[in-house]
């Protein structure tokens, strides 16, 4: 292979991987992922390294069957979004989300669990 050839293929591996880190991503959460607390939280709120498309985005909360027990409207500015909950009993939450950025339309998604004692 030549010189050129390698360097050529050098170069597009650095750009994709600056690429793949260049939309949002998530920058905290709270409660925060793996949290033990001794009382119920009132809502959940995830924090975004950039703007979202609020239409194209969303957060779920569920329970250790698998319902969704948080409110299905949630409120969003421009880098994070919160959603209200009941007061949970004791046990195992997961929080599955959805981020699209706003200005390049990549599409992020994660999940995380808490737990309530």
């Amino acid at each position: 292979m030549s010189a050129l050839l390698r360097l050529i293929c050098v170069c597009l591996i650095i750009l994709s991987a600056t690429n793949a880190f260049a939309c949002g991503h998530l920058k905290k959460s709270e409660p925060r992922a793996g949290q033990a607390l001794t009382q119920s939280p009132t809502a959940v709120t995830i924090w975004f390294s950039e703007d979202m498309d609020e239409k194209k985005s969303w957060i779920k909360v569920k329970d250790a069957s698998g319902g969704q027990i948080n409110d299905k409207s949630f409120s969003q500015n421009q880098t994070a979004m919160t959603t209200k909950l009941p007061t949970l009993p004791a046990g195992t939450y997961k929080v599955t989300w959805q981020m699209t950025a706003k200005d390049c339309g990549h599409v992020s998604k994660g999940n995380f669990m808490f737990d309530v004692r």
